[in-house]
C-alpha cells in the first residue's frame, strides 16, 4: 500500500500501532469513567458546568441527560471495567454540585481511554527517518477543546503547508 503522507491519530492505541515500525512514543491509557443521569425535568438549556477547585465537568444533553465527568484513573492499562471507587467518585463531585439531582435515574456509566502523555501535553509532528509520517495523540483530558485545533495543524502538515506554531515541544518522540 502506498499513501502520500499517514497520520497516526489513534488516542491511547496509538503507541501499539507505532511499536509495529520500531516507533516508540510515551504516551499510555487513562481510563475515564462518566456517569450519565436522565433529570425529570428539560436540562437543554443547563450550561456546561466546571466546579471551582475540581477537574470534573456537568454538560446537559437535549434528551433530559446531565453527564457528570469524569474520573481519571491512571494505571489501568486497557481495563474495561465500571468500578465502585470510579462512580463514586463522579457521583460524589457532581450531586455535590448539583444536589437536586440525588432523586434521578442514573441511567448510564461509560468508559473511555484518554491518550496521556508523560508531561500531559500533546503529541503532534512528523517522525524523523520515516518520510512522511505525522503522529498527532496524547490530547488526554483536553481533547475535547484542543482536538479540532491539533486536527487543524496535523491537516497543514500533511498538505505540507506552514504551522504558526513550534512544535518542538509536542516533538512526539521526546
Amino acid at each position: 500500500m502506498v499513501a502520500d503522507k499517514v497520520i497516526v491519530a489513534a488516542g491511547a492505541w496509538t503507541k501499539s500501532i507505532l511499536q509495529d515500525i520500531d516507533v516508540n512514543i510515551n504516551i499510555h491509557p487513562q481510563r475515564g469513567q462518566i456517569a450519565h443521569i436522565k433529570t425529570n425535568d428539560s436540562s437543554s438549556s443547563w450550561p456546561v458546568i466546571l466546579p471551582q477547585n475540581s477537574s470534573h465537568y456537568i454538560v446537559a444533553f437535549d434528551d433530559n441527560r446531565i453527564a457528570f465527568g469524569a474520573a481519571r484513573e491512571k494505571e489501568t492499562n486497557f481495563d474495561y471495567r465500571i468500578t465502585a471507587g470510579g462512580v463514586y467518585e463522579i457521583l460524589k463531585q457532581g450531586l455535590n454540585v448539583v444536589p437536586d439531582l440525588q432523586e434521578n435515574t442514573l441511567s448510564d456509566i461509560r468508559i473511555g481511554f484518554r491518550p496521556m502523555s508523560n508531561d500531559d501535553k500533546p503529541l503532534l509532528g512528523r517522525i524523523p527517518n520515516i518520510k512522511n509520517l505525522i503522529v498527532a495523540t496524547g490530547l488526554g483530558k483536553s481533547g475535547l477543546s484542543m482536538g479540532p485545533y491539533i486536527g487543524y495543524l496535523t491537516a497543514k502538515m500533511a498538505l505540507n503547508k506552514k504551522v504558526e506554531v513550534d512544535l518542538e515541544p509536542y516533538n512526539p518522540l521526546r
